[in-house]
């Protein structure tokens, strides 16, 4: 079967992609996807913190980072309690997490943990893209990881999970 051809002089698209006119194109279209991904979160966060120690209005924001403060400030007691205070979800995940946002709570302090945990749940998923695309069989190129990283970020669906600090990143890395 013949290679899939270009539009230009019979060029397959494969050797236009491998061009390092191509992959500059690439890395700088998937730098500005990134960048406007972070930006779009950091606008997010600012103008509706998610936790109240972050600066949330609205003490009962139902975001996943507040239901694991929440958990984190019950682990003396129990986690697993229904809050009255909160009735929307209760704490599901195991009582690992929330002994891990305690310590980084007493460590941090609460105002730089609402800062650090949703960077901290961004890096985790660059990171597992990256580990991805890198660390098994063929070893895809920087340009290639930086558009996927972009993509990813622009889309809203990952944006609101990095917005509400939930936890899908890090269990994905």
């Amino acid at each position: 079967m013949q290679a899939v051809r270009g539009f230009i002089a019979g060029i397959s698209l494969g050797e236009v992609a491998d061009s390092r006119t191509a992959r500059i194109l690439i890395a700088v279209l998937g730098s500005m996807l990134c960048l406007i991904g972070a930006w779009a979160a950091a606008q997010a966060w600012i103008s509706d913190p998610p936790y109240p120690d972050a600066g949330a209005l609205d003490l009962n924001t139902y975001s996943d980072i507040d239901l694991y403060m929440r958990a984190a400030d019950a682990l003396h007691d129990n986690p697993y309690r229904p809050d009255p205070a909160a009735p929307l979800d209760r704490y599901g995940y195991p009582p690992l997490l929330a002994a891990v946002l305690a310590g980084l709570k007493a460590l941090l302090g609460p105002q730089a943990l609402g800062v650090f945990w949703p960077i901290f749940c961004a890096a985790s998923l660059v990171g597992a893209i990256v580990i991805f695309a890198r660390g098994f069989g063929v070893s895809t190129g920087w340009c290639w990881i930086s558009l996927l990283v972009g993509l990813a970020l622009i889309g809203r669906v990952v944006r609101l999970d990095i917005y509400h600090g939930q936890v899908n990143a890090i269990v994905l890395l």
